[in-house]
């Protein structure tokens, strides 16, 4: 099921282009990370699926329905934390009981278990100036859970976190998601977090998508660099696998990107008599991704 179909997306800040031609799919139970420098997209993208910015053209769409047409009925069942904000002149659950009124649902046993889940029952009554940006961040994802959200986006979840706070997080979004099948949009600068819960990744630069697949995908792709005793080698034998991308010469080093053709590679080395000193396996990683797809765009 999708919980979240964007099409054709394009936002426009007068002259400047925020989002251009944004394709996105969001299935149901999935953790899909959502990435991209600084200025890429990333918090207005956020804001036009739920409704704080409006785009100039596309389509969005949450639950099956359009997002503009059914507003109250789709936002009911989406979390957001994105900049929270709170009083900070009252306590954690005043603020949790203040917002639960606005929204017509009056549940004080819900605010004790969304502060439970999140670690801050027993600070409740604490007012919320004294609290850390890690505390607010806390609060605020108790304020996003507080609906019981079919779709939770988050945006930069675990600024302000400590390391353990850090997996304590990354352990109850995994929860939400495979016991509550919640769907989450997790926005994040920390690629090694997005790496390691999610299961597909959009990165998004300059207002485009430059890659939507599975985190598997990347992490399962391997590179054989073999360490030559000499730069002296006849690359007129590896014609054939330079021009089709699967070999690169740097130095010493010879990078082999199939394991399929690793065996012929070492065989044409023996004939020419040079020695290999060692074979690395370099795995595939969302940083590596995150560079590579950025530059070709420089």
């Amino acid at each position: 099921m999708e919980i979240l179909s964007v099409e054709s997306l394009a936002k426009k800040y007068g002259k400047k282009t925020a989002l251009r031609n944004v394709n996105i799919k969001v299935l149901k139970g999935e953790i899909v990370g959502f990435i991209g420098p600084n200025g890429a997209g990333k918090t207005t993208f956020i804001k036009c699926i739920t409704g704080l910015l409006k785009p100039q053209e596309g389509s969005i769409n949450l639950f099956g329905y359009n997002l503009f047409q059914h507003y109250g009925k789709v936002m009911k069942n989406v979390g957001l934390l994105l900049e929270p904000a709170f009083y900070d002149y009252l306590t954690a659950f005043e603020n949790l009981k203040i917002l639960m009124k606005v929204s017509g649902n009056y549940d004080l046993k819900k605010i004790e278990e969304v502060m439970e889940f999140v670690g801050l029952w027993e600070v409740r009554n604490k007012y919320v100036t004294t609290f850390s940006f890690g505390m607010k961040q806390r609060l605020g994802l108790a304020q996003a859970l507080m609906n019981d959200p079919q779709f939770l986006i988050l945006d930069e979840p675990t600024v302000g976190l400590d390391p353990v706070g850090v997996n304590e997080l990354k352990e109850k979004l995994r929860y939400l998601s495979r016991d509550k099948g919640v769907t989450i949009l997790f926005s994040s600068h920390q690629l090694s977090d997005v790496e390691e819960i999610c299961d597909r990744v959009v990165l998004i630069k300059e207002g485009s998508i430059l890659y939507n697949g599975s985190i598997n995908d990347i992490t399962s792709q391997k590179e054989y660099h073999v360490i030559l005793s000499t730069d002296k080698v006849d690359l007129e034998s590896f014609k054939e696998e330079i021009m089709n991308g699967l070999v690169n010469f740097e130095d010493t080093v010879l990078i082999v990107k199939d394991r399929e053709i690793l065996g012929r590679i070492l065989r044409k080395l023996f004939i020419q008599n040079i020695d290999i000193l060692d074979i690395n396996i370099k795995k595939g990683s969302l940083i590596e991704l995150f560079y590579e797809e950025g530059m070709k765009q420089q």
